[in-house]
């Protein structure tokens, strides 16, 4: 390798010359492009650390962190104050993600809230209704059967009827005197003497089977095995509550009834048993009237 050499005029007075190895020049060369292919290589390194911590800063540790939080939440408990404490500010489509699934958590809550709520009421209201269903079918005096339990049994005994398989009787009993105790002794005595008349008839007949069905009226559903005693129940009853079974004691206390009953013979429905029950119970009221002394 040379370069000439000038005077001051620019003449070429000679030239200077270098002897270079060819083996130098690849070993220069060789070790440059070693030292930038190990630069470049370091700053590709460099680079990708760089590029992974990134990566992992914003996005896989913040997504790791929204999933142990949404594995950890339970929408029955409500327990989000993990999911409201992280702080996931990237900017981005993950903070997005998180406030959205922030938002659904507080949502579902309050959703779960009133649901809660609703079948707490929904309860309320079920419990009123079979308080309110047991009132109208009890008799708030006596505690016996009202008339629309007697009405909704009947309707049972209807599709016996219907179906071949009845075998049921009805007693009638009617409390005597009762608006002269009302009238002379006032309505709370008169009270007290439905309230007397229908424990007798409890002790005698099945207190499930015991209707309220009037003022002074009661009625009793006879069933099954029952029938074949029917008549005998019906002269206990007598017994204790009949013309001749009053007893030292205030008018309210010595009580009597007139009793009737019938059994069911093959009748077209259950009112047809009730009225001959009924008729029975008039003509035994009947002769109580006509028994009575003057």
């Amino acid at each position: 390798a040379g370069a000439p050499v000038y005077d001051k005029e620019g003449a070429v007075v000679g030239y200077a010359m270098a002897d270079i190895s060819m083996d130098t020049v690849r070993a220069e060369q060789k070790h440059f492009i070693t030292m930038l292919t190990a630069g470049l290589a370091g700053l590709t390194i460099l680079i990708c650390l760089a590029a992974i911590l990134l990566v992992n800063r914003l996005l896989i540790r913040p997504i790791n962190r929204l999933s142990s939080a949404a594995k950890h939440y339970d929408a029955r408990v409500g327990n989000s104050s993990e999911i409201d404490n992280l702080t996931i500010r990237t900017q981005d489509e993950i903070q997005s993600l998180y406030s959205s699934f922030k938002q659904m958590t507080h949502d579902i809550e309050g959703y779960i809230d009133n649901l809660m709520k609703t079948t707490n009421e929904l309860s309320q209201t079920r419990l009123k209704a079979n308080q309110m269903d047991e009132l109208a079918h009890k008799d708030p005096l006596t505690g016996v059967g009202s008339k629309l339990a007697y009405d909704q049994e009947a309707e049972k005994l209807t599709k016996d009827i219907a179906q071949g398989g009845a075998k049921f009787g009805i007693v009638m009993i009617d409390l005597n005197n009762l608006k002269t105790l009302n009238d002379s002794y006032g309505h709370e005595k008169g009270n007290e003497a439905i309230k007397k008349i229908c424990a007798m008839i409890c002790d005698v007949f099945d207190e499930s089977s015991v209707y309220r069905i009037g003022g002074d009226e009661f009625v009793v559903i006879i069933r099954g095995d029952d029938c074949g005693r029917v008549g005998q129940m019906v002269e206990q009853f007598r017994a204790m509550a009949g013309e001749t079974s009053t007893t030292d004691g205030e008018p309210w206390e010595t009580v009597n009834a007139a009793i009737g009953y019938a059994l069911y013979k093959g009748d077209d429905t259950v009112n047809d048993v009730f009225r001959r029950a009924d008729n029975s119970m008039y003509e035994c009221k009947k002769l109580m009237k006509e028994r009575r002394p003057a």
